[in-house]
């Protein structure tokens, strides 16, 4: 996850969705600057996805859930300008 989380601040991306992350169950890692939520099967170490947020938007998450391997949901504080 390091080396993607990399990537994406070399390219200053903001928010990126990812599958395929092979991460085990769901939670939410801090890496860098980066959060990461994720969502991805128990037992097997298959599937998953996840949310990478960078420092701004991760202060706009107002709450996530994990639904399955496969999808999760996602609140962000939105202000229209």
């Amino acid at each position: 996850m390091e080396a993607i989380c990399q990537e994406l601040r070399k390219y200053r991306v903001s928010l990126a969705g990812l599958t395929e992350t092979h991460l085990p169950g769901s939670g939410k890692l801090v890496v860098g600057n980066l959060t990461v939520i994720h969502s991805g099967e128990e037992q097997a170490l298959r599937r998953g996805i996840a949310l990478v947020l960078d420092k701004r938007l991760s202060r706009s998450l107002m709450s996530w859930q994990a639904v399955s391997s496969r999808i999760h949901t996602a609140r962000l504080l939105h202000k229209h300008c």
